[in-house]
Protein backbone atom coordinates (compact mmCIF):
# COMPACT_ATOMS: atom_id res chain seq x y z
CA UNK A 1 0.00 0.00 0.00
CA UNK A 2 2.69 2.49 0.75
CA UNK A 3 3.68 2.19 -3.02
CA UNK A 4 0.41 3.06 -4.17
CA UNK A 5 0.20 6.00 -1.21
CA UNK A 6 3.80 7.52 -2.33
CA UNK A 7 2.57 7.63 -5.74
CA UNK A 8 -0.70 9.20 -4.91
CA UNK A 9 0.95 11.97 -2.83
CA UNK A 10 3.10 12.64 -5.94
CA UNK A 11 0.27 12.92 -8.62
CA UNK A 12 -1.68 15.19 -5.81
CA UNK A 13 0.73 17.35 -4.75
CA UNK A 14 1.22 16.83 -1.32
CA UNK A 15 2.63 14.22 1.22
CA UNK A 16 1.53 10.96 1.50
CA UNK A 17 -0.14 11.13 5.11
CA UNK A 18 -2.15 14.26 3.25
CA UNK A 19 -3.61 11.26 0.83
CA UNK A 20 -4.80 10.23 4.26
CA UNK A 21 -6.60 13.38 5.08
CA UNK A 22 -7.76 14.01 1.65
CA UNK A 23 -9.46 10.74 1.81
CA UNK A 24 -11.23 11.27 4.85
CA UNK A 25 -12.97 14.64 2.64
CA UNK A 26 -14.41 12.61 0.42
CA UNK A 27 -18.06 12.22 -0.84
CA UNK A 28 -18.70 8.59 0.01
CA UNK A 29 -22.12 8.98 -1.35
CA UNK A 30 -21.74 9.07 -4.34
CA UNK A 31 -20.53 6.42 -7.18
CA UNK A 32 -16.86 5.45 -6.18
CA UNK A 33 -13.75 5.45 -8.60
CA UNK A 34 -11.90 2.27 -8.93
CA UNK A 35 -8.41 2.28 -8.53
CA UNK A 36 -6.20 -0.95 -9.73
CA UNK A 37 -3.52 -0.40 -7.93
CA UNK A 38 -0.97 -2.52 -10.23
CA UNK A 39 1.64 0.26 -10.77
CA UNK A 40 4.38 -2.27 -10.97
CA UNK A 41 2.58 -5.41 -12.03
CA UNK A 42 0.98 -7.72 -9.12
CA UNK A 43 2.21 -10.41 -7.07
CA UNK A 44 0.34 -12.80 -5.36
CA UNK A 45 -2.26 -13.58 -5.95
CA UNK A 46 -1.90 -12.65 -9.47
CA UNK A 47 1.68 -13.13 -10.02
CA UNK A 48 1.63 -10.85 -13.43
CA UNK A 49 4.36 -8.36 -13.90
CA UNK A 50 2.36 -6.76 -16.80
CA UNK A 51 -0.45 -5.82 -15.08
CA UNK A 52 -0.98 -2.07 -15.18
CA UNK A 53 -3.20 0.28 -12.90
CA UNK A 54 -5.94 2.01 -13.68
CA UNK A 55 -9.03 4.58 -12.20
CA UNK A 56 -12.18 3.93 -13.63
CA UNK A 57 -15.57 5.71 -12.65
CA UNK A 58 -14.25 9.29 -12.75
CA UNK A 59 -16.48 11.98 -13.44
CA UNK A 60 -16.59 15.84 -13.77
CA UNK A 61 -16.84 15.70 -9.74
CA UNK A 62 -14.04 13.74 -8.97
CA UNK A 63 -11.91 15.71 -7.25
CA UNK A 64 -8.45 14.63 -5.44
CA UNK A 65 -10.28 14.03 -2.22
CA UNK A 66 -12.12 11.49 -4.08
CA UNK A 67 -8.70 9.82 -5.90
CA UNK A 68 -7.28 9.46 -2.59
CA UNK A 69 -10.34 7.51 -1.29
CA UNK A 70 -9.96 5.50 -4.22
CA UNK A 71 -6.36 4.62 -4.11
CA UNK A 72 -7.21 3.38 -0.19
CA UNK A 73 -10.11 1.25 -1.18
CA UNK A 74 -8.58 -0.11 -3.99
CA UNK A 75 -5.25 -1.39 -2.05
CA UNK A 76 -7.49 -2.56 0.01
CA UNK A 77 -9.44 -4.40 -2.42
CA UNK A 78 -6.49 -5.72 -3.71
CA UNK A 79 -5.37 -7.32 -0.21
CA UNK A 80 -9.04 -9.15 0.16
CA UNK A 81 -7.94 -10.48 -3.13
CA UNK A 82 -5.39 -11.81 -1.14
CA UNK A 83 -7.06 -13.23 1.71
CA UNK A 84 -9.33 -14.75 -0.27
CA UNK A 85 -6.58 -16.83 -1.56
CA UNK A 86 -5.35 -17.79 1.78
CA UNK A 87 -8.73 -19.07 2.69
CA UNK A 88 -8.80 -21.13 0.25
CA UNK A 89 -5.42 -22.49 0.02
CA UNK A 90 -5.55 -22.93 4.27
CA UNK A 91 -9.07 -24.04 4.34
CA UNK A 92 -10.73 -21.52 7.08
CA UNK A 93 -11.41 -17.98 7.47
CA UNK A 94 -9.64 -16.36 10.71
CA UNK A 95 -11.65 -14.50 13.34
CA UNK A 96 -9.50 -11.82 13.05
CA UNK A 97 -6.39 -9.89 11.79
CA UNK A 98 -3.72 -8.15 13.49
CA UNK A 99 -1.65 -6.10 11.40
CA UNK A 100 0.89 -3.19 11.28
CA UNK A 101 2.92 -0.81 9.45
CA UNK A 102 2.47 2.83 8.47
CA UNK A 103 -1.05 2.32 6.73
CA UNK A 104 -2.00 0.87 9.89
CA UNK A 105 -1.78 4.23 11.33
CA UNK A 106 -4.54 5.91 10.13
CA UNK A 107 -8.04 5.08 11.19
CA UNK A 108 -9.72 5.79 8.05
CA UNK A 109 -7.41 3.15 6.17
CA UNK A 110 -7.55 0.72 9.08
CA UNK A 111 -11.68 1.03 9.17
CA UNK A 112 -11.87 1.08 5.30
CA UNK A 113 -10.05 -2.76 5.60
CA UNK A 114 -12.04 -4.14 8.63
CA UNK A 115 -15.23 -3.08 6.00
CA UNK A 116 -13.89 -4.08 3.16
CA UNK A 117 -12.31 -7.61 4.65
CA UNK A 118 -15.64 -7.89 6.51
CA UNK A 119 -13.35 -8.98 9.63
CA UNK A 120 -12.11 -7.04 12.67
CA UNK A 121 -9.05 -5.58 12.43
CA UNK A 122 -6.61 -5.49 15.48
CA UNK A 123 -3.91 -2.90 14.85
CA UNK A 124 -0.47 -3.81 16.84
CA UNK A 125 0.81 -1.05 19.58
CA UNK A 126 4.50 -1.81 17.18
CA UNK A 127 4.24 0.28 14.33
CA UNK A 128 6.95 -1.75 12.70
CA UNK A 129 5.71 -5.09 11.88
CA UNK A 130 8.39 -6.49 10.13
CA UNK A 131 10.78 -5.63 13.28
CA UNK A 132 8.88 -7.20 15.40
CA UNK A 133 8.58 -10.88 13.11
CA UNK A 134 11.96 -10.42 13.08
CA UNK A 135 12.06 -9.81 16.50
CA UNK A 136 9.51 -12.81 16.92
CA UNK A 137 11.72 -15.18 14.79
CA UNK A 138 15.06 -14.52 16.60
CA UNK A 139 13.62 -15.25 19.69
CA UNK A 140 11.89 -18.47 19.17
CA UNK A 141 15.42 -19.64 17.35
CA UNK A 142 17.40 -19.08 20.17
CA UNK A 143 14.64 -21.33 22.23
CA UNK A 144 13.82 -17.83 24.62
CA UNK A 145 9.91 -19.19 23.07
CA UNK A 146 9.36 -22.57 22.28
CA UNK A 147 6.98 -21.34 19.26
CA UNK A 148 5.89 -18.43 17.26
CA UNK A 149 2.41 -18.60 18.78
CA UNK A 150 3.69 -18.50 21.92
CA UNK A 151 6.42 -15.62 20.94
CA UNK A 152 3.30 -13.55 19.26
CA UNK A 153 1.36 -13.81 22.32
CA UNK A 154 3.96 -12.38 24.89
CA UNK A 155 5.60 -9.96 22.59
CA UNK A 156 2.83 -8.71 20.70
CA UNK A 157 -0.08 -6.59 21.96
CA UNK A 158 -2.93 -4.64 20.51
CA UNK A 159 -3.64 -0.44 20.57
CA UNK A 160 -6.81 -0.92 19.02
CA UNK A 161 -9.59 -2.97 17.10
CA UNK A 162 -11.20 -2.08 14.16
CA UNK A 163 -15.03 -3.44 13.78
CA UNK A 164 -16.69 -4.32 10.27
CA UNK A 165 -19.20 -1.98 10.07
CA UNK A 166 -22.47 -3.63 8.50
CA UNK A 167 -23.80 -0.67 6.52
CA UNK A 168 -20.51 0.19 4.38
CA UNK A 169 -20.03 -3.73 3.64
CA UNK A 170 -22.63 -3.91 0.94
CA UNK A 171 -20.31 -1.11 -0.47
CA UNK A 172 -17.21 -2.95 -0.47
CA UNK A 173 -19.33 -6.33 -1.52
CA UNK A 174 -19.87 -3.87 -4.75
CA UNK A 175 -16.33 -2.92 -5.45
CA UNK A 176 -15.25 -6.12 -5.06
CA UNK A 177 -16.89 -7.90 -7.96
CA UNK A 178 -16.39 -4.59 -9.78
CA UNK A 179 -12.42 -4.63 -8.72
CA UNK A 180 -11.98 -8.76 -9.73
CA UNK A 181 -13.95 -7.83 -13.31
CA UNK A 182 -11.65 -4.87 -13.70
CA UNK A 183 -8.52 -6.43 -13.42
CA UNK A 184 -9.41 -9.32 -15.44
CA UNK A 185 -10.38 -7.23 -17.59
CA UNK A 186 -7.58 -5.25 -17.98
CA UNK A 187 -4.79 -7.99 -17.81
CA UNK A 188 -3.99 -7.72 -21.83
CA UNK A 189 -3.56 -3.74 -21.10
CA UNK A 190 -0.08 -4.54 -19.81
CA UNK A 191 1.00 -6.65 -23.16
CA UNK A 192 -0.44 -3.79 -25.71
CA UNK A 193 1.57 -3.10 -27.82
CA UNK A 194 0.79 -1.03 -30.69
CA UNK A 195 4.52 -0.45 -32.40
Amino acid sequence: GGDSLRWAAGILGCEPLEVLKLAAQADRGGVPILYLPHLEGERAPLWDAELRGAFIGLDSRSGPAEIALAVLEGVTLSADMLLDALVAAAGFRPPSLRYGGGGAQSDLWSQIRADCLGLPLDRSAVSDAGCLGAAIMAAVGVKTFASVAEAADIMTSVERTFAPDPKRRARYDALREAYRGATAALRPFGRFNPG
